[in-house]
């Protein structure tokens, strides 16, 4: 069972806000690294969601993700609503009709809200509709899901599939049942443990393998994301506490990162300095977030 403090997950996060960023800087090699960081967030989500639902019933569990997703969506949805009009933009400028523009919002990075408040009743579903079996099983079959959803991901075609914010959902549905078997691993105990997480481990691996020169982004972003996540959740061990508080920032860091680095681009000279760039934002909004969450009303907005 996941128990206890985690802070190798802690670093985990602070290295996917770092990927988070660095994806959404222009100009710089390496994106598919970048990207390994959101997928890195939706495993933790389902994996911590499908331990709560396993404790709790469905009320609490429910209201529970309501109250942590709903306060930042909708205030940092105003936020970068109320930026695009005083910037004389579209109000949804990455989206088009009123469904897609609901759940991609004024910045497409918010996507990432309804994705992960729709993610919490189907990991509670799914964790009671399979809570008889055993974990090794659990385990085998939300891997076989997840690997096929991968394969079906990469051969996904259509328009409105290109298109913000299903391009965003179809890439990252495939970490539900990934994480869900994550956590079945995880569950286990002893010889079983090493095993089956070594085991969870090679196949996936292999798979991401088998898919890296047709589909380089994709394999890069879940392999390295699966292999980052299961660590941080198998090391138990006390790490650096500074370090680990910016763990907790990491959602505050994910949704100010986008205007400090709109903000740190207006300065002469920094459009073609990514690196620069990215160290810059990282530091202004780690520190932002920081500020922001000494005020107690603005905790639950990040």
């Amino acid at each position: 069972m996941i128990t206890g403090r985690l802070d190798a997950i802690e670093w985990v996060r602070v290295l996917a806000a770092c990927g988070v960023v660095w994806f959404h800087i222009a100009g710089g090699p390496y994106k598919e690294i970048g990207h390994a960081g959101l997928i890195c967030f939706i495993l933790i989500s389902v994996v911590f969601q499908a331990a709560s639902a396993q404790k709790n019933s469905a009320i609490p569990y429910l209201l529970k993700r309501l109250r942590r997703i709903i306060p930042p969506w909708l205030f940092w949805f105003a936020l970068y609503g109320l930026y695009n009009l005083l910037k004389g933009v579209e109000f949804f400028p990455s989206s088009d009709g009123f469904v897609a523009n609901i759940l991609t919002g004024p910045w497409i990075g918010l996507w990432f809200f309804p994705f992960i408040l729709l993610l919490a009743p189907l990991v509670y579903a799914l964790s009671q509709f399979t809570t008889g079996l055993p974990r090794v099983v659990n385990a085998a079959g939300f891997q076989l899901i997840g690997i096929v959803m991968m394969m079906q991901s990469v051969k996904s075609n259509g328009d409105w599939m290109n298109e913000a914010p299903w391009i965003q959902w179809i890439h990252a549905l495939p970490a539900l049942p990934l994480g869900l078997a994550l956590h079945a691993v995880l569950s286990t105990s002893g010889i079983t443990k090493i095993v089956s997480v070594i085991v969870f481990l090679i196949v996936f691996e292999f798979v991401c393998i088998s898919l890296l020169n047709d589909h380089p982004g994709f394999a890069i972003s879940y392999g390295l994301a699966v292999l980052a996540v299961t660590a941080g959740f198998s090391f138990p061990f006390r790490l650096m506490p500074a370090i680990t508080y910016l763990g907790s920032l990491c959602m505050g860091v994910y949704v100010v990162h986008s205007a400090v680095i709109a903000a740190i681009k207006i300065l002469p000279g920094m459009e073609s300095q990514p690196w620069t760039i990215l160290i810059a934002t990282l530091m202004i909004s780690f520190f932002s977030v920081h500020l922001l969450r000494k005020d107690r009303q603005m905790v639950k907005f990040c």
